[in-house]
């Protein structure tokens, strides 16, 4: 009788290990990574703004900047109707007249004409707006009386006339030598002068300012100081 061979018995399937049902908490450093930079390129590192510098305060237009005398402490000048050293336009100097102290300038008069003087600003042009007297240390029969004054735009142009008064001036006397600080608005009050205001919307680059009359002396005129309060344009 033959043999009967006995089915063989499969090894059962190990059951699969089992994994915890609580999973570990990740590294939070590692939930968003910073991305690597592209290759060729650089994270470039924050730069703090810096602090602005201060704004330095506009430079004022001509327009703008109104001023105590036209004639500056750098203007050109010379006499008419005067024999002082017959000076002539070719001899043009700085004057008392507008050294911004009291100074004393003194005309000798020729005889002719009205004894004054013509001055050339280093600024270009400009639009005056009154005339200034202060008186000079002594002789007050020198002191002037009136004035005429006349602007033209070039030394081959003609005068134009821009203002004349007759006026009053106190007696009392500058001592020589002394700052005469002043304004477009005021001249220096705690000095002896005369201020006078008139329209005039004009510009013009040169000035003759002559003086037809004075106290009493023939031959002589004499001041401390001359300005022209006005606004450079």
């Amino acid at each position: 009788n033959p043999t009967t061979a006995q089915p063989t018995t499969a090894e059962p399937t190990p059951a699969p290990t089992s994994f915890p049902t609580n999973r570990p908490t990740p590294d939070p450093t590692t939930l968003n990574p910073t991305p690597a930079p592209t290759p060729g390129t650089t994270t470039p590192n924050p730069i703090p703004s810096p602090t602005p510098a201060p704004s330095s305060p506009p430079v004022p237009t001509g327009s703008t900047l109104p001023v105590a005398n036209v004639i500056d402490a750098n203007a050109l000048s010379y006499y008419v109707g005067s024999i002082n050293s017959e000076i002539t336009p070719v001899d043009a100097f700085k004057s008392a007249a507008y050294d911004q102290n009291t100074n004393k300038f003194t005309i000798k008069h020729d005889g002719i004409s009205h004894p004054g003087f013509v001055a050339t600003p280093s600024w270009p042009s400009s639009i005056v707006k009154g005339v200034r007297i202060y008186t000079s240390n002594n002789y007050k029969s020198r002191d002037p009386l009136s004035y005429i004054l006349y602007g033209r735009s070039g030394p081959y142009d003609d005068w134009n006339f821009i203002a004349q008064e007759a006026f009053s001036i106190t007696r009392s006397r500058n001592q020589l030598g002394i700052p005469i600080v002043s304004t477009f608005e005021s001249g220096d009050t705690t000095r002896n002068m005369r201020e006078m205001h008139f329209e005039n919307d004009v510009a013009y680059s040169e000035y003759k300012i002559v003086f037809p009359t004075n106290k009493g002396d023939s031959s002589r005129t004499s001041m401390a100081e001359v300005e022209l309060p006005g606004i450079l344009v």
